[in-house]
């Protein structure tokens, strides 16, 4: 073989060439997919604090559900059940906000012992559409962060696409870079 001069490195090999391509792929679809739910939970999130509000009641006993996932610890997540009522209609609502709904123990078990059975809470809901609703409005500085870990992820898997493309394309060297 003898040794490339010039700005492109030798073509990669077939093996190469599939494990780089499923990877872009993989990582772009996942990347994209998480930038697409936290845009959609930023949105309500930001929507709701101009809704209109109501008193409402707290219906059943709010349920904790632990959250596993990944390698980082539990989190939990309070599953608080109320109703609502809207132009003189009942409606029942099981949205504490739109934003980050897991949280450490404790911290959930604050949120649950603040909406005991029978309590009046504000109910925050959308005048078009008031099925809609939520405890909390407003959003969280955590979904930005993962929009930005999402969108870098997916702009690398782009990147190595592209990397990988323009060294296998008809203008690439001819040699493989490992045989």
């Amino acid at each position: 073989m003898s040794a490339q001069t010039g700005s492109k490195s030798p073509r990669l090999s077939k093996p190469q060439i599939i494990v780089g391509y499923c990877f872009s792929v993989l990582f772009m679809a996942g990347g994209l997919g998480e930038t697409g739910i936290n845009l959609y939970r930023l949105y309500y999130g930001n929507e709701s604090l101009s809704w209109s509000s109501c008193e409402g009641t707290i219906e059943d006993t709010p349920v904790i559900y632990a959250v596993t996932g990944g390698t980082g610890p539990i989190k939990y997540q309070p599953i608080i059940r109320y109703n609502y009522i809207v132009g003189g209609k009942l409606y029942s609502g099981d949205n504490y906000r739109y934003t980050r709904n897991k949280f450490p123990l404790d911290r959930t078990e604050k949120i649950v012992a603040a909406h005991p059975v029978g309590s009046t809470v504000t109910v925050y809901y959308a005048p078009h559409s008031p099925e809609r609703s939520v405890l909390v409005p407003g959003t969280d500085w955590c979904h930005y962060i993962r929009i930005g870990i999402a969108l870098t992820c997916f702009l690398l898997s782009l990147w190595l696409f592209l990397y990988i493309a323009n060294r296998n394309g008809p203008y690439a060297p001819s040699e493989p870079v490992f045989g």
